[in-house]
């Protein structure tokens, strides 16, 4: 468990309208395994991200919002390699002009010429979410993105999006925290479909509509959020605590099971190979190059047989559902069919 503990707690070219060519995707997709340095504290940002591309994965995690994307630079001016850099428009940024602002400045202060990936980070700014302070934030904005243009939505945002891809400024486009009703609106109305959906790894346990949509229009699941389920038992009770504590357990047992004779495996890889192997990318942080290596060697973990991803994947979701107090209810992809 010290590994888990090192994590904090914790996505084509049209010439013609809409009307006159088929809707294009994005091809190219993200490696499943990345670093995350959205909210890292910045002073561990530029050796994180070295150590990080030193060992061999290519891809960074960040956002407009977490106000790293120059210490970024500064680690890319360290290596050779030129990694994928995904970044992030935050909400106080939608709209058409402010979401050019948003990208011309991320490919400024990361020091590139082209982003990897852009997602929109929010659909809007939720005054029912705590956390969100829609007119403060508004109010605090910085001259130059006040005057960039009016506050849109994120369909403003997503045409933006797309001009920048077809202008060759982002490889790939995408959206983060997305429910389904809004999931359908984008891919109705999109001249480019989202290739990446970054999302909490509860919507990849409990939501077997989104992900279904996601599938059937083959656009990659990115999921965050996936360590901190391991690191943070329940408080609500001893019931939920022992819950929490025999799913913990069997997770360490089947990475027991697997783990080779000279390599065993921690119960953060187990779970990281499960959802790499489901084609889930994964973008966790951390902050020392012990456990950055811990990290990268996912990489090289032999894939799992289909007994073992189905045991790991009902321990997992057992977890999960101690955690957050989930009534039994609440149906997860597994028995869709149930629903």
């Amino acid at each position: 468990m010290n590994f888990a503990k090192s994590f904090s707690s914790l996505g084509l070219l049209l010439i013609l309208t809409i009307l006159c060519v088929p809707v294009r995707t994005c091809s190219k997709q993200l490696p499943l395994v990345g670093i995350g340095v959205g909210n890292l504290q910045h002073n561990f940002v530029e050796d994180v991200v070295s150590t990080a591309i030193e060992l061999g994965l290519e891809l960074v995690d960040t956002s407009a919002a977490s106000q790293n994307e120059a210490l970024i630079r500064r680690a890319l001016d360290r290596v050779d390699e030129n990694p994928i850099i995904l970044t992030k428009i935050w909400y106080t940024q939608l709209g058409y002009e402010r979401s050019w602002f948003s990208i011309r400045k991320s490919l400024e202060d990361l020091g590139i010429n082209k982003l990897g990936c852009v997602l929109i980070h929010w659909p809007k700014c939720d005054e029912n979410i705590p956390w969100m302070h829609c007119e403060d934030e508004e109010a605090s904005l910085a001259p130059e993105i006040v005057n960039a243009g009016p506050m849109g939505s994120w369909r403003d945002t997503w045409r933006a999006l797309e001009d920048a891809h077809m202008e060759g400024l982002i490889e790939s486009i995408g959206v983060s925290n997305f429910n389904r009703d809004e999931m359908e609106e984008l891919i109705s109305l999109a001249r480019i479909k989202p290739m990446v959906f970054q999302g909490d790894i509860y919507s990849f346990l409990f939501d077997p509509f989104l992900m279904d949509l996601l599938r059937n229009n083959n656009i990659q699941f990115q999921a965050y959020d996936v360590v901190n389920n391991l690191i943070h038992p329940p408080h609500e009770n001893e019931q939920l605590k022992s819950r929490f504590s025999n799913a913990l357990r069997a997770l360490e047992i089947i990475a027991n099971e697997v783990s080779d004779p000279d390599h065993q495996l921690s119960t953060v890889q187990l779970i990281l190979k499960w959802l790499t192997q489901s084609n889930v990318s994964v973008i966790p942080r951390a902050s020392s190059r012990t456990h950055i290596v811990e990290l990268a060697a996912v990489l090289n973990v032999n894939r799992f047989d289909n007994t073992i991803l189905a045991r790991i994947a009902s321990t997992y979701e057992d977890l999960v559902r101690a955690r957050h107090n989930l009534p039994e209810r609440i149906q997860s992809h597994q028995n869709k069919e149930e629903l």
